[in-house]
């Protein structure tokens, strides 16, 4: 019981390692457990416009609000998805990322702010000639990646996870109880074994 609990406490108090990749069919369609900005998030990679992907590209249904945001999401994506491992390489892209099959670079759009018919978005580029790189464009919300070989629409979506120090006070909580115990049941067990003495004595 006792190795129950203690597995269930380092579960939750050891942090998460990396993304986990969606591959089907060779093809890198997205990612669990993206780190951005402390937060954690599942991405999928579509085909499609903003208006296509985000509702009408509504700005309610981003999930970031501004540069700086998005900007780490797509350095989110170049460090944690866009990698060469057993699944695939797709920093290499050696292997097909969804919208894009040219071998020299894949444009992830991240829209972050709307207005009338324009999207403002930070833009990861993978490349294999150059350095990895983002930068900030504006763009008609009609424009669709699948006009393309070589861009796609990043769709981040928030896992909800308690705060860091919600879960760093859970674990000292956890393991101050889990020492009680040890200590009340070994009193407990010495008091016994004291009783039975003293009852041989006797």
């Amino acid at each position: 019981m006792r190795i129950a609990f203690l597995a269930a406490v380092s579960f939750w108090c050891v942090p998460a390692s990396a993304a986990v990749l969606q591959v089907e069919g060779g093809v890198l369609k997205g990612a669990s457990g993206v780190v951005v900005g402390g937060d954690i998030f599942d991405v999928e990679l579509l085909d499609g416009s903003c208006d296509s992907v985000f509702n009408g590209c509504n700005p309610l249904e981003f999930a970031f609000s501004n540069t700086a945001q998005a900007e780490a999401a797509a350095f989110a994506l170049l460090e944690q998805v866009f990698i060469d491992s057993a699944l695939g390489n797709f920093n290499s892209l050696l292997d097909p990322i969804v919208g894009c099959v040219f071998p020299i670079n894949c444009l992830t759009r991240i829209p972050y702010s709307a207005e009338n018919d324009s999207v403002f978005e930070i833009v990861a580029v993978n490349a294999t000639d150059v350095q990895d790189f983002v930068f900030d464009e504006r763009i008609d919300s009609s424009n669709d990646t699948s006009s393309f070989i070589n861009a796609n629409v990043a769709k981040f979506t928030r896992v909800s996870v308690p705060e860091p120090a919600t879960v760093n006070l859970l674990c000292f909580a956890f393991v101050a109880l889990s020492a009680v115990s040890r200590r009340t049941t070994s009193g407990i067990v010495n008091l016994v074994k004291k009783l039975e003495w003293q009852n041989r004595l006797d």
